[in-house]
């Protein structure tokens, strides 16, 4: 598809799935630009199911850029009819096959959690785009430089906080095993109740299971995720108490979905600098 013939004055609209793709993106992207966000902060894209609304915006979009890996699952056969129209990037696509997780014959989707894996998928779209739009490329390109160097300082910091946890404390446990990615390259051992989707539940095995784990290892305290409600972390730690372990709420992660937009947790970079935070606060 040849894009060269569009209007040196229209805007290029991109429309992005999640809050983390579209910040990504408008953090680098030239004012030629403007990126929407499909999904509104808070939204669990596990669980979401497209307007007639959303329709509309990705019908009036020049790119759409999604996840991949079924992360959008009930927008899967959305996707897939517009990419025979519309330029339609997954981020997924970007990356070697190698460096994804695999869980039980299923590709891990939640990427953003490797802040080195998210700026290879995202260098890698960029350079999608600019087969399509190479003016919008060469005017961000300052911005784009800037913005991969800040992505580069965070990793760092996240590596060296973390490093911080005595190693026996390193033990994750959240609603859901969103943060997969996370513990393989910060070096911190990750366990969720749930599986790497939402739409998985849990039983009293689970309960069972990973209480054992919290009163063996003697861990402070599991996590809560903004997404995805309370009930579940609420009764692991009931299943803890009524044990004789003792652990509590170590507070609450952005997961899936980044916070509302003028809040720190409304950029990627931001939402993931609280959570490393508050991760190494309780645990530590």
């Amino acid at each position: 598809m040849n894009c060269s013939d569009k209007k040196p004055d229209d805007k290029i609209r991109i429309v992005a799935t999640t809050g983390m793709i579209g910040d990504v993106l408008a953090s680098c992207l030239d004012t030629q630009a403007i990126v929407q966000v499909l999904m509104k902060p808070g939204v669990d894209p596990h669980l979401y199911k497209a307007t007639a609304g959303d329709v509309s915006l990705l019908l009036n979009a020049d790119i759409i850029v999604h996840n991949g890996l079924h992360l959008e699952g009930k927008m899967g056969e959305v996707l897939k009819k517009l990419s025979s129209k519309k330029i339609v990037i997954a981020m997924s696509d970007q990356l070697p096959m190698h460096q994804l997780r695999k869980i039980d014959g299923a590709h891990d989707p939640h990427l953003w959690f490797d802040v080195a894996l998210w700026t290879t998928s995202l260098q890698g779209v960029l350079k999608q785009i600019k087969r399509h739009y190479p003016a919008l490329i060469e005017h961000s390109t300052v911005r784009i430089s800037n913005y991969v160097q800040k992505l580069y300082a965070l990793d760092r910091h996240v590596d060296s906080t973390i490093a911080i946890i005595p190693k026996k404390r390193r033990i994750l446990i959240t609603a859901h095993d969103a943060f997969g990615y996370f513990g393989r390259a910060y070096d911190i051992q990750v366990i969720g109740l749930q599986g790497m989707s939402t739409l998985s539940d849990f039983g009293m095995n689970d309960l069972m299971r990973i209480g054992d784990l919290i009163i063996q290892n003697n861990v402070k305290s599991i996590f809560v995720e903004m997404s995805i409600a309370p009930r579940s972390m609420e009764a692991l730690l009931h299943n803890v108490h009524s044990r004789g372990g003792a652990v509590n709420i170590g507070g609450n992660l952005y997961a899936d979905a980044l916070d509302s937009p003028n809040t720190k947790a409304g950029t990627y970079i931001g939402m993931f600098e609280h959570n490393v935070s508050t991760i190494q606060k309780a645990l530590q």
